[in-house]
């Protein structure tokens, strides 16, 4: 059994997640296969939930839950690719990607599932209270991510797909807010198009 102190992994889990924005089961569900370094994505084909106290494995929430995420930050890919290298299991594409901890201690196992609720009490909420900021959940990070990508321009429906959201809709409720407000480049273009055409 390869254990860890429980810091070793948990930072990258959590930078994983906020660049991701996979939802908790997701997180939990991913194998060694699924990270796909060489496309540059994270591929979600399943959930991992823990059910009547038993780990059961299931499909993505909806149709358009199973998709593609890209990695869209260099340093996390880097991280990830050393992740790997480290990792006891890298060899076994269905092995699971992310230890899980050890109960009564802050050891974490790869022959674990990983439990996100553990990670949210133990790392995320202290870390978070240590730098004076106000309390989150694991859910947040998924925030994180589509607000970090719409605010780095990428368009909507894109947003919308990475984060397996079943209809553009839901991406627009919830960060429609996020959009951008300035048109002066929207304005140029538009006005370059009509000139253009006349």
């Amino acid at each position: 059994m390869a254990l860890f102190s429980v810091g070793v992994n948990n930072g990258l889990l959590v930078r994983f997640a906020a660049y991701t924005g996979l939802r908790a089961g997701e997180l939990t569900g991913l194998r060694v296969r699924d990270l796909n370094l060489a496309a540059g994505h994270v591929e979600v084909r399943q959930t991992l939930a823990r059910i009547g106290g038993v780990w059961k494995i299931s499909t993505p929430k909806s149709a358009r839950s199973s998709r593609n995420v890209p990695l869209v930050d260099r340093a996390l890919v880097k991280d990830l690719r050393a992740y790997l290298v480290a990792h006891p299991n890298s060899g076994d594409p269905e092995a699971l990607l992310w230890p899980g901890r050890v109960s009564g201690s802050h050891l974490v196992a790869f022959d674990r599932v990983l439990d996100t609720g553990s990670v949210l009490r133990n790392y995320l909420r202290p870390a978070v209270e240590a730098e004076g900021l106000p309390q989150m959940r694991l859910h947040d990070l998924r925030h994180t991510f589509a607000s970090l990508m719409l605010a780095a321009g990428f368009p909507p429906y894109e947003v919308s797909r990475w984060l397996g959201h079943a209809y553009l809709a839901t991406t627009d409720s919830i960060y429609a807010h996020l959009y951008p407000s300035d048109y002066s480049a929207h304005v140029d273009r538009f006005s370059a198009f009509v000139a253009e055409a006349r």
